[in-house]
């Protein structure tokens, strides 16, 4: 979306720009759609920052948690069966 408004910007700047074949409606239209894009690119801001924040960051500093998240991982195969009993016993030795 902030990159449309970016565009839309452009374009505000080229309808200005092009003097030979400019009308007010055409800025006005590329004026509203800029204004549109720029406020769905404000709007979901926060929303961006959230999907991209690391899942649980509690988790890295207590072994119960990190056991857990281990568990987790292994059943949904993102870990193979040598890689989450090597961890295991890792977790173990410090709970």
């Amino acid at each position: 979306m902030l990159g449309l408004a970016i565009f839309g910007l452009l374009g505000v700047i080229g309808t200005l720009t092009d003097l030979k074949q400019f009308s007010w409606g055409t800025l006005l239209l590329t004026i509203v759609w800029t204004g549109v894009f720029g406020f769905f690119a404000w709007r979901f801001k926060d929303e961006r920052i959230a999907v991209a924040a690391p899942e649980e960051p509690e988790a890295k500093g207590d072994p119960a948690k990190k056991l857990e998240r281990l568990v987790k991982m292994h059943k949904d195969g993102i870990i193979t069966d040598d890689e989450f009993q090597e961890k295991k016993e890792k977790l173990m030795r410090q709970i």
